[in-house]
C-alpha cells in the first residue's frame, strides 16, 4: 500500500510541481490534444502498476508488461 501511494503521489508531483515550476520562468504552451494524450498515457500507467503492485509476487511477466509499455510509450509518444 506504502508503494502504491509513492509512485501515484511522485506521478502527481512530477506533473504538478515540475510543470508549475518551470510555468513560472518559461510560458508553457501545450495543445489540448498534447494534454489529452499525456493523461491517457499515465492512466494506463497507473492502472498498469496497480495491477503489478497488487501482485502476490513479482515475475518475469509484470517486468516485461511495465517494458513494453515504455516501449510502446517511446514509439507512439508524438
Amino acid at each position: 500500500d506504502i508503494a502504491l501511494g509513492n509512485i501515484i503521489g511522485s506521478n502527481v508531483a512530477n506533473l504538478l510541481l515540475i510543470m508549475g515550476i518551470t510555468g513560472v520562468f518559461v510560458p508553457l504552451t501545450l495543445s489540448r490534444k498534447d494534454i489529452t494524450n499525456q493523461f491517457v498515457f499515465h492512466l494506463i500507467l497507473t492502472i498498469l502498476l496497480i495491477i503489478v503492485v497488487n501482485q502476490s509476487n513479482y515475475n518475469i511477466y509484470s517486468c516485461f508488461l511495465l517494458i513494453g509499455y515504455f516501449c510502446f510509450y517511446l514509439l507512439v509518444k508524438p
